[in-house]
């Protein structure tokens, strides 16, 4: 299937306000806390984690991990 637009391109006007999307990560400061929407492209959840989860997002614009 095809589409015209990214998923998220008519997802992103139901996202909270103050979300923000993958071009913007780049210009904050590590360790900043965001509010993100995507399509979760991968999951991982490694054995030695301690039960952390590791997911690749993908909006329109790109990914973010």
């Amino acid at each position: 299937m095809t589409v015209t637009s990214h998923p998220m391109a008519l997802l992103r006007s139901r996202l909270p306000a103050g979300s923000i999307d993958s071009r913007e990560l780049v210009t904050l400061a590590n360790g900043s806390r965001v509010r993100i929407g995507g399509l979760v492209v991968a999951r991982q959840r490694p054995g030695t984690a301690g039960g952390v989860v590791f997911v690749l997002l993908e909006d329109e614009f790109g990914s973010s991990t």
